[in-house]
């Protein structure tokens, strides 16, 4: 349901996703995975069969933060431009600040984290980076 609300260039293939769900266990095989969709597509199933109604909370304790990069869509001047956000998102919480930069590199980083820290009006205990190429040299 998530990938519908994507531009369709930025949606998974159906391969993508099969190739994903065989990563997290699914024993079934490509075809069933066509077949569900184009089920889903033709709305032959509905979306509450779809929701699992399991699941466990995580537990995150206060003072952890998660950094990364994205991407959004903003007019300009009349034009549609794509710039990068920088995101920190508290895990205890689940807030969430957002700057936007013009580029993704070292320096917009690193003023991109103070820009957020001032937003806060304070420093998480721990900072979560994945795979940021921006954040670190080597």
């Amino acid at each position: 349901m998530e990938e519908q609300k994507l531009k369709p260039k930025q949606r998974r293939t159906k391969k993508k996703i099969y190739e994903d769900l065989k990563e997290m266990g699914f024993p079934g095989s490509y075809r069933t995975v066509c077949y569900f969709i184009k089920n889903w597509k033709e709305g032959k199933i509905a979306e509450d069969e779809i929701i699992s109604k399991n699941y466990e909370r995580l537990e995150h304790p206060p003072g952890e933060a998660q950094i990364d990069f994205g991407k959004t869509e903003a007019l300009k001047d009349g034009k549609y431009i794509d710039p990068y956000c920088l995101i920190m998102t508290l895990s205890y919480s689940n807030a969430a600040f957002c700057v936007a930069l013009p580029g993704k590199n070292q320096e917009c980083f690193l003023y991109g984290l103070k820009t957020l820290f001032h937003q806060w009006g304070g420093v998480p205990r721990k900072l979560r980076i994945d795979n940021l190429t921006a954040a670190v040299v080597q």
